[in-house]
């Protein structure tokens, strides 16, 4: 069997969902996407059905699949992280979509109510996010032109991974959803690594 098979954790949902409404996120790959025209086509679907991006560096175990024999072994016991997961912030929804903070704080000055301060300072973050995002982006476009696919590796991949997590704000690094986690777990999709707080739908 094709290891690349199990390069992925699939959910089989009993039920008719309704579209676009029940969709939280696309989940891109960075390995397989990032810096890619496939991954620029996907970006723009999701951009048009309304879904924000959000990247993931998956397991990235030395054989490149989730499944290598390490852990599939119970000798071993291998384990690895889904928090390795972060909203592009190139996405003009994000703050419509989701109570998605670019900044940490606001504070008031001069006439301006503290409200119009902190609405400007996180327009200016997200502008400043998805410029650094971009430039992660491109950088992998070049590496991708110049190292053959087939040495492309673990090391690539993590360092990819690290580029696109510290050109986006933790606000936007987030883990996945986990039982009473939110109250609202119906119009929640995870947690802020950094604070634990619920990122949720308006």
């Amino acid at each position: 069997m094709d290891d690349g098979f199990f390069d992925y954790l699939e959910s089989n949902i009993l039920a008719n969902m309704p579209l676009p409404e029940g969709v939280n996120y696309i989940l891109a790959s960075i390995p397989k996407l990032f810096g890619t025209d496939l991954g620029t086509f996907v970006c723009q679907v999701a951009e048009q059905r309304g879904w924000p991006v959000v990247w993931t560096l998956g397991a990235s175990l030395p054989s490149g699949s989730m499944f290598h024999k390490s852990a599939l072994d119970p000798e071993d016991h291998a384990s690895w992280t889904a928090n390795n997961r972060v909203f592009d912030p190139r996405s003009t929804l994000l703050r419509s979509v989701f109570n998605i903070s670019f900044i940490s704080s606001g504070v008031g000055a001069g006439g301006e109510t503290e409200a119009e301060v902190v609405a400007k300072a996180e327009g200016d973050a997200a502008v400043a996010a998805a410029g650094e995002f971009q430039r992660a982006w491109d950088a992998v476009v070049l590496e991708r032109t110049t190292v053959a696919e087939a040495e492309l590796g673990d090391t690539h991949f993590n360092a990819w991974w690290e580029s696109a997590k510290n050109a986006a704000s933790q606000g936007l690094r987030f883990e996945p959803l986990y039982p009473h986690a939110c109250a609202a777990a119906l119009r929640c999709v995870g947690l802020v690594l950094a604070t634990k707080e619920c990122i949720c739908r308006w």
